[in-house]
């Protein structure tokens, strides 16, 4: 799961219905997530558990946006570094148990929602992906830009040498077949965690899902229907299903930049507070508490709200409804207009940000326009 702020690895073992949560750190608040970021020193390549090392942030937000050698590598070198990292964890903890088994390895790397649709931004993250599985596997002790640079050119000869001779040049043990690395929409784990749980009703088939991160928000209208292959239980179909760059830290720094710019010339410890406003917009922790509104950044300080300079706040909920209202649900109701779906529309929040309020508050705000519930 690599999301824009953390990321967490499960490593399964199918055959016998064994899954493994991997560890990053014994001293985190939560071990199981590590920082989506990378720091570079003398051309070697590393993570850190620790929420004050600050790296190189915003790796997933930039391959999102543009399609360049530069962005696919940053996050080639971190699934690198994740997969060496998760691999050398299982073999040390779990080697025992699986002696006499040969270990095929594949990867599942999730996109948002509405990025299987484009096919462009798939092929981003599953050449990201491919190159940072090859650079992990790789004999060299560490992982570095060299390597991650030469993984890159040896991925994009043996894929080319796929689609014009279907054959593989270089990588014959992992190769750069679909099977060995499967891109799927991030939301897809949520609902099969809603399948298997017991708020599930197979009588009440189709959901609202919005899934908050910390950079984006992943929405969709899906159903769950009954299948006619044996060794699937349902297949996941989306009505329609969105994403934006609207996550809670994202509105976290948008409010702390509105500030900046907004603070009275004359306010008493301009300074101080224009100082404490710049350490709070560079500190980028996991770990990140934001407040439930703007006006509770600054104490004895009312928010002046008007239409020429919207706060963020007002901003963000007008993208939110744009998004989810117009984009997703009233596209979805579109296709499938029966009422009884619409009058009582199962609705799940969910990810990180799913603890603000200002989020849940937006969900049920959605209440009075379609008749969903929470």
């Amino acid at each position: 799961d690599l999301g824009t702020s953390t990321t967490k690895v499960i490593i399964g073992d199918p055959d016998h219905k064994r899954f493994y949560a991997v560890p990053f750190s014994k001293n985190s608040v939560n071990p199981y997530l590590i920082q989506t970021s990378i720091h570079r020193c003398n051309g070697e390549l590393t993570i850190s558990d620790n929420p004050d090392d600050q790296g190189l942030n915003d790796i997933k937000l930039r391959l999102m946006e543009r399609d360049s050698k530069d962005a696919i590598t940053d996050v080639a070198a971190y699934i690198a570094l994740i997969v060496r990292h998760s691999i050398n964890w299982f073999l040390d903890e779990h080697r025992e148990e699986y002696l006499d088994s040969e270990i095929f390895w594949t990867m599942s790397v999730g996109l948002p929602a509405d990025a299987v649709r484009q096919l462009d931004l798939e092929r981003r993250f599953r050449l990201a992906a491919l190159v940072g599985a090859q650079s992990a596997l790789s004999d060299e002790l560490c992982i570095s830009e060299s390597l991650v640079s030469k993984s890159y050119t040896l991925v994009c000869q043996d894929l080319h040498n796929v689609e014009v001779n279907n054959a593989y040049s270089e990588f014959e043990d992992l190769g750069c077949d679909t099977n060995v690395v499967a891109i799927v929409p991030e939301i897809a784990a949520q609902v099969v965690g809603l399948y298997r749980s017991h708020r599930w009703d197979s009588h009440n088939p189709i959901s609202f899902l919005m899934d908050v991160g910390a950079g984006t928000v992943d929405s969709a209208v899906f159903s769950l229907v009954e299948t006619k292959q044996i060794d699937k239980e349902l297949a996941f179909c989306a009505f329609s299903c969105d994403v934006s760059e609207l996550g809670i830290v994202n509105l976290h720094q948008q409010r702390l930049k509105w500030l900046l710019d907004n603070l009275p010339k004359d306010l008493t410890d301009l300074a101080i507070v224009k100082e404490f406003l710049v350490n709070c917009l560079d500190k980028k922790s996991n770990q990140l508490r934001v407040p439930t509104s703007i006006g509770d950044y600054l104490n004895n300080a009312q928010i002046c709200k008007g239409d020429e300079n919207q706060d963020p706040d007002t901003v963000f909920k007008k993208q939110l409804w744009n998004h989810i209202l117009q984009g997703v649900l009233k596209s979805a109701k579109e296709n499938n207009s029966r009422d009884r779906v619409w009058k009582n529309l199962r609705s799940l929040i969910c990810g990180g940000g799913a603890r603000s309020k200002y989020y849940r508050e937006f969900v049920e705000s959605l209440s009075g326009q379609l008749s969903i519930k929470l």
